[in-house]
């Protein structure tokens, strides 16, 4: 009894498409199991080509040129036809038969001759093809292209697993890879837009503002006059709140992360690589009940605290934020777990505490070097996942070497990369912790050093340290 190949099963057009996947061995069955198939439709491809070639046929142009690049034509050929049409159109010039052979020529491409070219530009099956069913070719050679892509994706990270590399490294190569073709599997190249469907968006956030509603991109972060300077936190941006320890970053992020997940009831992940998430818990629980840190840590709560403890664990607990309180992560370990959260929790706000204390992935790395890595890391995954990103930072202690001890931007530790990769970066400074007779004992200011849309601005709070609680108190310009 013979046994039927599966690709023998499959529609007609699919099995011409596949036609180069290999038979496995009957007696080996891992045999050929990582020796991919070259996945693309001939005639889809030279369907789409013979469309460029009809000038007839010149209001699907545009169309073609907004799906398809000639990376993602697998036949050599075709990817040279379809880049010297790119060539002779993006110039203005005409791309007959006679012209797009020249070109080629010129270029030292070649396209199969004149002979090719006008047996494509007579293909039977492009003049009865109707105009979705070209768009439809189209979208089958994109599809393909993408398939083709993963599979490279895939075929490379098996060979990363034979030289040696650990596996956060491999499957961090392999995820990037597969999450930037999920991307641009979802993105259109629409080509240039006209200035009108911009000025759309624009005009319907300014009215959303004018209504008193924040966009709805936009996160609060439960300071309002922080906010109505930085505009809040907004999808693929990555926002650094950098501070000399002592400063209270980590409680005011904190505080932002419960606004957002207790308040507005949206999702929010804490990698808390320097402190446990029971500490974290405690914090939180002071914050919301108004009960000091120590009689939370004692027990010893007087008789009306009970109630407001109660409400307090309700509500936390039943808020979506989460804690990773794992030590010692790596940039690959902590993309790997983002993108997981975000896949199974839409829209959510990411805070990394602190930058500094994520791990290298390398013995011996470059400090300076490593933090700028993890800096781009971080922007990156905040395009990715399309969700805002906050990561706190520590200072250079050489600020405290000046008689005005604001820090600014030349203070951050270790990375100039830090300054170039972030929208906003915010500056805690406390005053009271250089000069205990001050009169701003029990304020601090958050110093907007960094606006990327906006104007800078310090906007100062009070904070009381046993609930860890900062209120709001006014804005200043900055001289």
């Amino acid at each position: 009894m013979s046994t039927r190949h599966p690709i023998e099963a499959l529609p007609s057009p699919l099995r011409t498409m596949t036609a180069t996947l290999p038979h496995p061995d009957p007696t080996n069955p891992t045999a050929g199991a990582f020796e991919a198939s070259t996945v693309y439709s001939e005639e889809s491809e030279r369907l789409a080509i013979a469309i460029m070639l009809n000038p007839n046929r010149e209001k699907l142009h545009n169309r073609l040129f907004e799906l398809l690049g000639d990376s993602d034509f697998h036949i050599e050929q075709h990817q040279a036809i379809w880049s010297v049409i790119a060539t002779l159109r993006n110039a203005g010039l005409p791309f007959d038969v006679t012209a797009i052979n020249d070109a080629a020529r010129r270029q030292d491409k070649f396209l199969g001759g004149v002979i090719y070219l006008s047996q494509l530009l007579d293909e039977p099956i492009a003049r009865a093809a109707s105009d979705q069913a070209v768009e439809v070719a189209a979208g089958r050679i994109k599809e393909f292209s993408l398939l083709r892509r993963m599979q490279a994706s895939l075929q490379q990270g098996l060979a990363l697993c034979r030289t040696g590399q650990s596996f956060s490294q491999v499957a961090s190569f392999v995820e990037d890879d597969l999450q930037n073709l999920m991307r641009s599997s979802k993105t259109s190249r629409s080509g240039p837009q006209p200035m009108s469907a911009f000025c759309d968006t624009i005009m319907a956030k300014i009215q959303a503002k004018l209504e008193g509603e924040a966009p709805e991109d936009s996160t609060p972060t439960g300071f309002e006059q922080l906010d109505s300077v930085i505009g809040g936190l907004l999808p693929e941006t990555l926002t650094v709140v950098a501070a000399r320890p002592a400063m209270g970053k980590t409680a005011w992020g904190d505080a932002v992360l419960q606004h957002i997940s207790v308040n507005l009831k949206r999702p929010t992940l804490l990698f808390s690589l320097e402190m446990t998430g029971v500490a974290v818990a405690t914090r939180s629980l002071a914050r919301h009940s108004y009960i000091p840190m120590p009689k939370l840590k004692s027990g010893e709560l007087e008789e009306h605290q009970w109630s407001q403890f109660a409400a307090s664990i309700d509500a936390l607990c039943q808020s979506p934020a989460f804690i990773d309180d794992s030590p010692g992560l790596t940039l690959s370990e902590i993309r790997s777990r983002a993108r997981a959260f975000v896949a199974a929790n839409p829209g959510a706000t990411i805070l990394i505490d602190y930058l500094q204390l994520i791990a290298s992935d390398k013995q011996n790395a470059d400090r300076q070097k490593h933090i700028s890595e993890v800096s781009l890391g971080l922007k990156l995954l905040a395009r990715q996942l399309r969700c805002p990103i906050i990561a706190l930072s520590q200072l250079n202690r050489g600020l405290e070497q000046r008689a005005n001890k604001r820090p600014m931007l030349s203070d951050l530790r270790e990375s100039g990369q830090i300054e170039q990769d972030a929208e906003v970066i915010l500056f805690l400074y406390r005053d009271e912790v250089y000069n205990p007779d001050t009169p701003d004992r029990g304020i601090t200011e958050v110093i907007v050093g960094k606006n990327r849309d906006g104007e800078t601005k310090t906007v100062k709070m009070s904070f009381e340290g046993a609930t860890m609680r900062f209120r709001e108190l006014g804005t200043h310009n900055h001289d």
